[in-house]
């Protein structure tokens, strides 16, 4: 699905590369991580959320935020796909309107 359809919950397990044209690659996480995203304006104090303060919020959204600088942050362009298990209450189809 596309990171702008990931929700609170939801297992992140993979993202594909982005090839600039080329085919996709799926890249697996070693483990699922529980989604909880957040736009870029809500604050984030780890370095992670540093790394590119020039990006746009209306672009981006953050997957994982981090909790400190010791746990990184997920940060994607909301089109991005993301391979993701969808949460136990979460609708199948919802989940496909991307």
């Amino acid at each position: 699905m596309r990171a702008r359809a990931v929700r609170a919950g939801d297992l992140l397990i993979g993202e594909f590369t982005d090839d600039h044209g080329q085919p996709r690659h799926l890249l697996h996480f070693e483990e699922p991580v529980t989604a909880a995203p957040a736009p870029l304006t809500v604050p984030c104090w780890a370095a992670c959320c540093w790394d590119e303060p020039e990006r746009d919020v209306t672009r981006y959204v953050r997957l994982v935020p981090a909790a400190d600088d010791d746990t990184p942050c997920e940060v994607y362009a909301i089109n991005a796909p993301v391979l993701v298990i969808p949460a136990a209450d979460r609708p199948q189809s919802e989940g496909a309107k991307s």
